[in-house]
């Protein structure tokens, strides 16, 4: 298996995955960056993936060149020191991917809860928005009728309360109206 891909080496050459093989990486801006590119679940798949195929590696080169290790390793004890180093090193990347996960996969939860919130607030905004200015058009034309039946006015103020009705029955259809001012 001495010929197989290095997968050290794939995640360098990858470039949303690169960042990890440097050791100056900051989690925080990985995170940052992932969850604003709206790549958080492929990036954790391919991260997966990757860790999978390191591990898969690192056993299987264990396994090749054990007893060449053991012998040219001379005292147990310093194989054991070595092994439990890459033990710890992979259980360190583990979970350096779990804090990741978590630090894409909790503000996009977030985001995505937010942003149905604002939707619902819109939406019951253009409701009230809507109920206002039909509102508006009722008082609007109780001024203009003060009292008086259709038949004591005089053109002018029928041509008002027929506009004021048709805004009336515009935003009753949906349609909004005007802008709720006016006269």
């Amino acid at each position: 298996m001495e010929d197989a891909v290095d997968p050290v080496a794939q995640i360098r050459a990858d470039p949303v995955l690169a960042p990890f093989a440097d050791r100056e990486f900051d989690a925080a801006a990985f995170a940052r960056r992932v969850v604003g590119s709206g790549e958080g679940d492929d990036v954790l798949r391919r991260l997966a993936a990757r860790l999978r195929a390191v591990d898969a590696r690192v056993r299987s080169l264990v396994a090749t060149h054990k007893d060449d290790l053991l012998e040219q390793a001379g005292r147990t004890q310093v194989l054991k020191a070595e092994v439990d180093d890459v033990a710890a090193k992979a259980a360190a990347l583990r979970e350096r991917i779990a804090r990741v996960r978590g630090s894409v996969l909790g503000p996009l939860a977030s985001i995505r809860q937010h942003a149905d919130r604002l939707e619902r607030l819109q939406d019951a905004s253009a409701v009230l928005g809507a109920f206002m200015r039909f509102q508006f058009a009722v008082r609007k034309l109780r001024s203009v009728l003060a009292g008086r039946s259709p038949g004591e006015l005089d053109s002018r103020e029928l041509a008002k309360a027929a506009q004021v009705l048709t805004e009336a029955e515009a935003v009753a259809a949906g349609g909004g109206g005007g802008g709720g001012g006016g006269g």
